[in-house]
């Protein structure tokens, strides 16, 4: 990247952060109840994703004991799974109508792009890809995938849609949302 580019990427982003609008949890997840149809959306998601004790190859102790990953993601809000993989069925030369979505296993759809599971919120987005992702353990250092690849469980597969490339859906607890760019405006979740 030019040192142009690089100032005009740093000028987006300054003038992003200063036209960004601090909402509460409450108040994001109104906004989102609110929302009809489907909808472009990028947001940081701050999660803590599971560890397995031992590395699945090697048995050697996980070096971490807790790992925090910031992921800035772009998806898709209020989309409908099962007529979003008979699209995705159609586009790869495959019958559609094959596929029939089960109901949710845990939750209630609220409204909007929200699911209500034992008091608690999630936002329900069709990934369509990850922008980038940071992992940072308890002293801040920084670790990679690749370092941490044999302490992941292993992901499983998307046996049931019968695409090449899967429709992949993600609930995020709406308490991990740090910020929300949706409708032109950016929303950073006060804490």
């Amino acid at each position: 990247m030019t040192a142009t580019l690089k100032a005009d990427h740093a000028e987006r982003i300054l003038a992003r952060n200063l036209l960004a609008r601090e909402v509460t949890l409450e108040e994001l997840a109104e906004l989102l109840e609110e929302r009809r149809g489907a909808e472009f959306v990028s947001f940081t998601a701050a999660t803590r994703p599971r560890l397995l004790k031992k590395g699945r190859e090697s048995g050697d102790p996980c070096p971490v004991a807790d790992l925090l990953k910031v992921s800035r993601v772009l998806a898709i809000l209020g989309f409908r799974y099962e007529r979003s993989v008979q699209n995705q069925l159609e586009r790869e030369g495959l019958p559609a109508e094959t596929f029939e979505a089960k109901p949710r296993p845990w939750g209630e759809h609220r409204g909007g792009c929200l699911i209500e599971h034992k008091g608690k919120l999630f936002l329900e987005a069709k990934v369509e890809r990850s922008i980038d992702h940071t992992s940072y353990d308890d002293q801040r250092k920084t670790w990679t995938g690749f370092e941490l690849a044999e302490f992941l469980p292993t992901k499983k597969g998307s046996g049931r849609q019968g695409t090449e490339k899967a429709v992949i859906l993600r609930d995020y607890s709406l308490e991990n949302i740090r910020e929300i760019r949706m409708g032109g405006e950016t929303l950073t979740v006060k804490r």
